[in-house]
This record gives structure tokens, sequence and C-alpha cells, in this order.
């Protein structure tokens, strides 16, 4: 899950701005979570809590 995060954190700048290149600084201050991470917790924590599914996306949802 860890890794899941900063891989969306990294790409979050190049969402709507793709590139091919390989050489680019990881995180800049450009770089910010996106809906990806935080639905990512949301599932964890319906499993982890045994809570519906549904339930802990519409709440994180709406937070963020």
């Amino acid at each position: 899950m860890l890794g899941a995060i900063i891989g969306d954190v990294i790409g979050s700048r190049f969402e709507l701005n793709n590139t091919h290149e390989i050489d680019f600084e990881l995180f800049s201050e450009d770089c910010s979570f996106t809906d990806d991470t935080v639905l990512t917790v949301a599932i964890s924590k319906a499993l982890v809590y045994e809570t519906e599914f549904a339930i802990k996306i519409k709440e994180y949802a709406l937070k963020y």
C-alpha cells in the first residue's frame, strides 16, 4: 500500500500531462496525493474494520 501511495504522489504531476521521460525529480512541489490514494486508504480501512466498501469509499470521497 505504501508503494501505491508513493507512486500516486510521484506520478500526480503527470496525471494530465503524460511524459515518457525517465530522468525527472521524484518529488517536487507539484506533487500531491490524488483520489487514487484516498480510495486506496478507504478500501484498506474497510478491509481492516470489516466495513462495507461502499460505506468507506463514500466517507473518504466526501471528506477529501
